[in-house]
């Protein structure tokens, strides 16, 4: 399996440690999403100044929960992680109605 980091300081935590590592970054992921939801409510020469920096914040808290979750897979048996991934892989495909449905959410104007 790919991964984004070869040396992870979560791997080898305790199911506990990462269990609070996860839930931290999920909300700091969560509240990243929601300041890029209203950045478009901003005034245009706030949002210029505060662009890059909003953008760097989600993208360091993606790249945080990737690690966590990377970490969280190195505590699990080898091939249950193999089979859970081509398990996945087949169910994150996109398909023709999660193509319709984006299609429809943005001719609604829907994010």
């Amino acid at each position: 399996m790919n991964k984004y980091f070869e040396k992870n300081k979560f791997s080898g935590d305790g199911v506990c440690e990462l269990g609070n590592a996860v839930s931290l970054a999920a909300r700091v992921m969560c509240n990243n999403l929601t300041i890029k939801e209203i950045e478009g409510s901003l005034k245009k020469s706030v949002l210029e100044k505060r662009r890059d920096e909003l953008e760097s914040n989600l993208a360091s808290s993606a790249l945080n929960m990737i690690a966590l979750c990377e970490a969280v897979l190195d505590a699990c048996d080898p091939d249950a992680v193999s089979d859970a991934y081509e398990e996945r892989v087949e169910e994150l495909a996109p398909t023709e109605l999660d193509a319709l449905r984006r299609e429809l959410r943005n001719a609604l104007g829907i994010d």
